[in-house]
């Protein structure tokens, strides 16, 4: 589950951002935030700071306007498809292709 929740935030990154993107070209803006005490940038694609261009964002049930439209039980919006590539993996679907199965870590013999 977690390389699939790990695959899916790859996926994402290159669906969603083009690569090798110029920040200047999209004008991304730095400002210090002083309640996280660190520097951010301000994407006008993706405003709320949450990793997913806004656009795309009522696409996946996700408000445009919030970081987190779900709270901390899924964190920001762009765990959102990790997290569903997680949840509807079915345990034990790729046993067959796992050339460590059995073996120690599936509980099976040497």
């Amino acid at each position: 589950r977690v390389v699939l929740h790990e695959l899916q935030h790859l996926l994402d990154y290159h669906e969603w951002w083009a690569a090798g993107d110029d920040p200047e070209k999209w004008g991304y803006e730095w400002h210090y935030d002083e309640d996280k005490d660190e520097m951010v940038v301000t994407d006008p694609r993706d405003r709320d700071g949450d990793r997913m261009p806004d656009l795309i964002e009522p696409s996946h049930g996700c408000d445009p306007t919030k970081r987190s439209t779900f709270g901390r039980t899924v964190g920001r919006d762009f765990e959102v498809t990790a997290r569903r590539a997680e949840w509807n993996w079915l345990i034990g679907s790729a046993d067959s292709e796992d050339w460590a199965n059995p073996g120690k870590n599936s509980g099976g013999a040497n």
